[in-house]
């Protein structure tokens, strides 16, 4: 064991990469030394809903989906892909997903859900990951309600995500608009699986 002592490391080519250690290896910074040059999160993308969908409806969020557009908006690496309101990762690896959804609920709606459900079969079979809840005991409400997960994709094939709702009775909907974020979802790849 010794000590290496450098102001500068370079592959022998002057370009390429530099593999310090091997796998399974821990390197351990001593204190107060500052590590700089460290991109941070790779991926991160936000997705809503462009329209009022789901009313009184028990079912997938299937539609209305857009990936955010507004002016200071600017995507991480790489999107998700959606299709029929399943959510396809860009790649394997941690994922930190919020969602926030605005719901107008019915008369007398005192439990809609929304609920993030998991596929690690690509859409074989789905299960419950996380609800969350309003409702209203008597007359009409508005609110948001709030999931977070943490999603570790290990097959970007076969691990997908995708929103329901569920006990939407009649006028109970999630509202969405194309020009502001109402329900909104972000996903945020915070390191590899």
């Amino acid at each position: 064991m010794g000590t290496l002592k450098t102001t500068n490391i370079q592959s022998i080519s002057g370009s390429g990469t530099v593999t310090l250690g091997t796998s399974g290896e821990t390197f351990a910074l001593g204190t107060g030394v500052t590590a700089t040059g460290f991109d941070g999160l790779s991926d991160v993308s936000q997705w809503r809903l462009n329209a009022t969908t789901n009313s009184g409806s028990n079912a997938v969020v299937a539609s209305n989906w857009e990936e955010v557009d507004y002016a200071n908006y600017e995507r991480i690496g790489s999107a998700l892909t959606q299709s029929s309101g399943v959510f396809t990762f860009p790649s394997t690896g941690k994922w930190f997903i919020l969602s926030s959804f605005y719901l107008i609920t019915g008369t007398g709606d005192n439990s809609a859900n929304v609920k993030l459900e998991y596929t690690l079969n690509n859409g074989g079979a789905y299960t419950d990951a996380h609800y969350a809840a309003t409702g209203m005991s008597s007359g009409t409400g508005r609110g948001s309600v709030v999931n977070t997960v943490l999603f570790d994709c290990t097959d970007v094939s076969n691990d997908k995500v995708r929103f329901s709702t569920t006990s939407f009775a009649t006028g109970t909907n999630l509202y969405g608009e194309t020009d502001a974020s109402y329900s909104v979802v972000t996903f945020m790849k915070l390191g590899a699986t």
